[in-house]
């Protein structure tokens, strides 16, 4: 692989390439993208936003690297910054592969806020961009500690407690007080179009968190099939997120 300090293009295999970034020269060290450099030679790169981490795994030998007719098969767009390939991302479905599914979810979390505006407490949303084959499910349920429980997602038979499935939403909770609530509990995914493919489960993954405040609070990503780990997130940034 050969990369020029301040280009955009570069080479593997002596084919040319491009990238959306370059690399470069600062303080006597040469810093080149994880990504396209840790991709070239074989390896899986994860970015997880919420605790700003990079993850680069391999399998197997990886000092040889590969073909370029691999790495160009499909498309790459960005989404707010998440790449997005649309032969390598996706599964025999077309559905979201459970890796990328759980990389936007995170970006999503880490823009879903509940906060105190003008004396309302209220649930703050912008909704991360993804590729034009799939929407995004947001459930949010507010449960009281007098009894009883306001759900708020785009398909709840109560027309004020519905939210969008995109751009941006501010949804007021008729609470006094924040400690009138007894816990939070936050479904997210990203799934195939209703419109695409007869499939019951549009998803490959779901990010899960509920917080009884005080008292205990979890953040899991849970794939589909079954057959892949959980993903509990124990460094979840809870008090970004809850800010009542």
């Amino acid at each position: 692989m050969t990369l020029t300090i301040g280009k955009k293009e570069y080479e593997v295999s002596d084919k040319k390439l491009n990238m959306d970034t370059v690399a470069l020269l600062k303080d006597g060290r040469t810093y080149v993208p994880a990504r396209y450099v840790a991709e070239a030679f074989g390896a899986a790169v994860k970015w997880e936003q919420v605790i700003r981490t990079v993850y680069v795994t391999t399998q197997g030998n990886t000092s040889t690297p590969v073909k370029p007719e691999e790495k160009e098969k499909g498309t790459t767009t960005y989404f707010d910054g998440i790449p997005f390939n649309n032969v390598r991302d996706i599964d025999e479905y077309e559905r979201m592969s459970a890796d990328k599914s759980e990389e936007f979810v995170l970006k999503l979390a880490d823009q879903l806020t509940f906060v105190k505006e003008n004396g309302k407490y209220v649930i703050k949303c912008t909704y991360p961009k993804i590729p034009e084959a799939y929407e995004w499910s947001l459930g949010v349920r507010v449960h009281f500690k007098k009894g009883g429980s306001n759900s708020y997602s785009a398909v709840t038979n109560f027309k004020e407690n519905r939210i969008p499935i995109d751009g941006s939403f501010t949804k007021a909770v008729p609470i006094a007080s924040a400690s009138e609530v007894e816990y939070f509990n936050i479904i997210m995914s990203v799934s195939l179009k209703k419109s695409l493919g007869g499939l019951l489960d549009k998803n490959t993954g779901a990010f899960n968190i509920v917080v009884e405040p005080g008292v205990s609070k979890s953040a899991i990503y849970i794939p589909k099939p079954s057959r892949y780990p959980q993903v509990d997130y124990k460094d979840f940034d809870f008090n970004k997120m809850f800010q009542w």
